[in-house]
């Protein structure tokens, strides 16, 4: 990946996942909101992927999961790094909603004045 960390996983204490709110995306739970004030090793978007050894696709086996572990010692959670959410796989000629945004940019850079142009429009590619 071409993002720093995407992809990367690593350890945290099941403790950390109590200060975390969680979404299920297909089969893997994504962090979803982290409560204020709270320092934690989880960060927004990270998906988790076991709990205390156990694999967890649904909010339901995480719970379960979660309420097990607090019997162990020290449990853990392996948690994979997805700063930007889940990859998206769909091959970008298979996205329609590309050409929709370059449209939209187009119309946008058509109704204002040409001096203002470059301020309406953001790309990662220098031109």
């Amino acid at each position: 990946s071409e993002v720093p960390g995407d992809g990367e996983e690593f350890e945290v204490t099941c403790a950390d996942l109590q200060h975390a709110d969680f979404l299920q995306l297909g089969d893997q739970i994504q962090v979803v909101n982290i409560h204020r004030g709270k320092e934690v090793a989880i960060r927004l978007f990270d998906v988790i992927l076991t709990v205390d050894g156990k694999q967890v696709q649904t909010l339901v086996q995480l719970d379960e999961a979660r309420s097990a572990a607090e019997k162990s010692q020290s449990p853990k959670a392996r948690v994979c790094r997805r700063p930007f959410g889940a990859p998206n796989k769909i091959p970008s000629g298979e996205r329609g909603w590309v050409y929709l945004e370059r449209f939209c940019s187009m119309v946008k850079i058509a109704m204002v004045d040409e001096s203002q142009a470059q301020k309406m429009v953001y790309s990662n590619v220098p031109h």
